[in-house]
């Protein structure tokens, strides 16, 4: 049966106000982010991020939405650790050659934009919005021979549209986003056409608007959304590593109270030993606001004589203790989960101290992640490549949480799958020493 194990954790802990500079000095792996272009229309705008001359509904005095970093693009964008490519958003366009009040929509219809895009790896469809306003005509379904007369309904343009866009983008994975509360029959040719060519459909629910038009809690939805129904294999390297020295917790505390009888060798293994002072010298950190509710494993390893292998362990920054999963083998398929309060700042980057880091021998005769599959809400976002290193290593892994103005009983959470290991030379059993996180919404 496996065990699960919590820990209250509200404790303010150290982070280095120096931590860029400290990953410069530090190989960096970055893996190269994914490019995504955006084809919509007034959901997708913004004020300085569309083309000139395109009609942007936000910033609007109608709507909450004032910041770019509030629309739904640029948080899925940021949470995926991707790069925008073009956002050809337009507000008041429809897919098809009608607009409101039966104009000639043709020079802004969604057809007429597709060489726009760049090089995208990733292409949003977002519209038919304005198609169902408007109460454009819907057609008859057809895949060949469009004309331009024939792209005045919302089928055949729909369905040129996205023919055009894998001739041209054939590289591209395309996927449709179709707003709430649209007419039935846009909705249902929406799902035909996109199965016809193989184009994932997400169709939004429950979108909190103001004038129509996504609110800030709305545009998180439709981020969270696009996570939960695409999901993420990516994979996430180190963006940097700090070793870990051979001395003890006791050392270290007996080195520091020297401080105060100007003793300059502590500055000096600080300078080049900062993951001591992130754990045992008080600092200002993402734990001045940040906090971690509590921790769960689905299984420990059982106690060694006084040694104890629990979740706890995990996030008590102690780099000589250590959580160990407790199955036979390796440990593949255990997991971790953090919980955090609703109205938690909100987490950027997780850092991990990959095996029994205790000491050099500890450390190889145990098995360490090779990969660690992330969950943000039960969501798969990507995959943290560890190194075989005895060090720590923190991941980028975008913009994750609720921000502050979120109700704190509205908790989230964050889960670590073991997908791969570095096999011990010694046990079987998988250890992590630490898993803890920075962020944004502090200070």
């Amino acid at each position: 049966m496996k065990k699960i194990f919590t820990l209250m954790v509200t404790a303010v802990v150290s982070l280095v106000a120096t931590f860029n500079t400290a990953a410069q000095n530090n190989d960096t792996k970055e893996a190269e982010a994914k490019k995504v272009s955006i084809l919509g229309d007034s959901y997708s705008t913004f004020a300085g991020h569309n083309p000139e001359g395109y009609a942007p509904f936000y910033p609007n005095d109608r709507n909450d939405v004032t910041k770019v970093e509030e629309t739904w693009w640029d948080l899925y964008i940021n949470a995926m650790g991707y790069e925008l490519e073009a956002n050809n958003s337009w507000g008041g366009t429809t897919i098809c050659n009608t607009g409101y009040g039966r104009m000639d929509s043709s020079s802004s219809a969604f057809t007429s934009r597709v060489d726009m895009l760049g090089n995208p790896d990733i292409i949003f469809v977002f519209g038919g919005t304005n198609d169902a306003w408007a109460g454009s005509p819907i057609g008859e379904y057809q895949y060949e021979g469009w004309t331009k007369e024939d792209c005045k309904s919302f089928r055949p343009a729909l369905a040129c549209l996205f023919d055009q866009l894998r001739e041209k983008y054939p590289k591209a994975q395309i996927y449709s986003i179709l707003n709430s509360e649209l007419r039935e029959e846009i909705n249902e040719s929406s799902r035909t056409i996109c199965k016809h060519y193989g184009i994932q459909l997400i169709e939004l629910h429950d979108i909190e608007k103001q004038n129509g038009h996504p609110s800030i809690k709305g545009m998180k939805s439709i981020c969270d959304q696009l996570i939960q129904a695409i999901g993420s294999e990516r994979l996430i390297k180190p963006a940097g590593t700090w070793k870990v020295p051979d001395i003890s917790k006791a050392e270290y505390e007996i080195m520091y109270k020297d401080i105060d009888n100007g003793n300059s060798d502590i500055d000096q293994f600080l300078e080049t030993n900062p993951i001591y002072e992130q754990f045992y010298t008080p600092a200002c950190s993402w734990y001045c606001g940040g906090s971690v509710n509590n921790i769960t494993a689905s299984s420990c390893l059982k106690p060694q004589g006084t040694k104890t292998y629990d979740a706890e362990n995990l996030h008590d920054f102690n780099h000589e203790s250590a959580w160990a999963e407790g199955v036979k083998g390796n440990g593949i398929g255990e997991y971790i989960i953090y919980e955090f309060p609703g109205n938690c700042p909100r987490v950027t980057t997780v850092m991990i101290l990959n095996g029994y880091v205790r000491n050099e021998k500890l450390w190889r005769e145990n098995s360490r992640v090779r990969k660690l599959k992330l969950y943000y809400n039960d969501t798969p976002i990507g995959i943290l490549e560890l190194e075989d290193s005895r060090t720590l290593q923190w991941f980028d892994v975008g913009i994750l949480g609720n921000g502050l103005s979120a109700k704190e009983t509205a908790v989230w959470t964050l889960k670590f799958e073991i997908l791969e290991v570095y096999p011990g030379t010694r046990h079987k059993d998988t250890v992590i020493s630490e898993i803890y996180f920075d962020g944004i919404d502090v200070h």
